[in-house]
């Protein structure tokens, strides 16, 4: 019998320079009589590289082999509530699952148009700043940035915890994180119930870097399995930047030539063949959607970098997260004016539509006129009420970690400044009365009822009927 073997020329770190091999294809899996397994990266004329994914000293002369079985995982399903590294290793604790028998793809081209469809429902996050301005909708892919300490993690752990009861399986990768930062995201999955709908594929700095590098074509390998079934996934991929510091380290290494901010030429390529895999898919690839959340972390609030406009170019919109906004007490920490949604609002029906529309026109003016308040000048009645909503209106969309307001809900609540009872109310009972006044908007029958019939109301009419049951809300704070 014929065997096929590499023989090790060089060593440098984790990347193997070896001749041989002449089967070998990019992301064959070759592996030594240990079991050492290393991935081939790039094939050159005479020799080809491949990335150690096992702590291991290999030395120069030794053999490998190319390993038929390739790179297998368990499978998706089996994964759920699970916390596993990129290889499918347990690292809560639990018992090992079996590998699944057919390998990853990890290089697998994204299916093309004539197998997608247009993105029409929405992703229900529970957080009224993104679901009515910034809508996110099932099969978009919509990037996370934000500087350090601004709130990206709790509110991706949140959106998380939302989708327990609408039939969405949530996949969570890290790379570079911490373990313990990964074991306490996963107890508050856990506390509030939504571990059982979570896959996390954690790569903390412990790992093989060359497990970095994979992460996430391996995430996304898995949330294709899921979606072929027809299920709808939501992929979040935390942090876009530490990966490719990760492929500029290897690429550095392997001697290729770099390009901007060293980073090597093709990186644009290297995120953009893997975010195309988010969409919503039609029934001749077996339907389903995966939603992606890419998450990026930027400094001193820029985007104009990069490795940030290359993810802008990649995704249908994005959301900002403000470390200043967090260090005021606001939640989630949603710059506004600089996020968008370039597909989500067809998710939103028409009323969503119109509050957001004034929703987004009462801020504008509001911080236009909140400049000229601080000098003291002589205000108008219109501008104080301007400001007095923009006020009551911030102090909605400031919710707390964990609270979820469903979308009748939201679209009561953003109704409500508009109406002579907020009108009445100052600021600081408002702010006082808040959570009566969600807990009324969802409970009582006569907003039950309305709640109803939105879709079928206009917005003014909406508020009317409002102004006609503000007995009830008055009652709610009184209590």
């Amino acid at each position: 019998m014929v065997v096929e073997v590499g023989v090790v020329k060089s060593v440098k770190n984790y990347i193997l320079t070896l001749e041989g091999l002449p089967s070998a294809r990019l992301n064959s899996l070759v592996a030594n009589r240990d079991g050492q397994r290393a991935l081939v990266s790039s094939l050159e004329e005479h020799q080809l590289k491949a990335l150690l994914l096992d702590e291991a000293v290999v030395q120069p002369q030794d053999i490998f082999y190319l390993a038929e079985e390739g790179l297998h995982l368990p499978q998706a399903e089996l994964l759920k509530g699970r916390v596993v590294n990129p290889l499918g290793k347990p690292l809560d604790g639990r018992s090992p699952l079996p590998p699944n028998v057919e390998p990853l793809v990890l290089d697998a081209v994204a299916a093309g148009i004539e197998h997608r469809e247009v993105v029409k429902e929405q992703l229900v996050t529970g957080l009224a700043v993104v679901d009515t301005l910034i809508p996110i909708g099932k099969g978009q892919k919509e990037a996370v940035f934000g500087e350090p300490r601004s709130g990206k993690t709790t509110f991706v752990q949140d959106v998380i915890i939302n989708q327990k009861d609408q039939e969405i399986t949530c996949l969570y990768a890290t790379v570079g994180r911490p373990e313990m930062d990964v074991k306490r995201f996963a107890q508050k999955l856990a506390t509030a119930g939504a571990l059982s709908h979570t896959i996390i594929i954690s790569c903390s700095p412990k790992e093989p870097v060359p497990l970095a590098a994979l992460t996430p074509a391996i995430c996304f390998a898995l949330a294709n399995q899921l979606r072929r079934k027809g299920e709808d996934v939501l992929l979040v991929i935390d942090d876009m930047g530490t990966h490719a510091k990760v492929l500029r380290e290897i690429a550095l290494l392997s001697g290729r030539i770099p390009g901007r901010e060293s980073y090597p030429g093709d990186i644009f390529y290297q995120h953009a063949h893997l975010i195309e895999h988010g969409g919503r898919y039609n029934e001749s690839v077996g339907g389903g959607s995966i939603t992606l959340l890419p998450v990026m972390e930027t400094e001193m609030g820029g985007l104009s970098y990069l490795l940030p406009t290359n993810l802008i170019a990649s995704t249908d919109g994005h959301l900002f997260f403000s470390a200043a906004l967090h260090a005021q007490g606001q939640y989630p920490a949603i710059g506004v004016e600089e996020s968008v949604t370039r597909v989500g609002r067809q998710t939103q029906s028409r009323l969503q539509k119109e509050i957001s529309d004034r929703i987004r026109s009462v801020l504008a003016d509001f911080e236009d006129y909140k400049t000229y308040s601080v000098f003291g000048a002589e205000l108008s009645e219109e501008t104080r009420a301007i400001l007095k909503k923009g006020e009551i209106i911030q102090e909605i969309l400031r919710q707390e970690p964990q609270e979820k307001i469903g979308l009748k809900t939201q679209i009561l609540l953003l109704n409500l400044p508009f109406t002579a009872f907020a009108q009445k109310l100052s600021l600081s009972d408002f702010r006082s009365c808040r959570t009566k006044i969600i807990e009324c908007l969802k409970n009582a029958p006569e907003f039950k009822a309305l709640a109803i019939k939105l879709d079928s109301l206009e917005l003014e009419e909406v508020i009317n009927l409002l102004n006609q049951s503000s007995q009830i809300l008055e009652e709610a704070c009184s209590h």
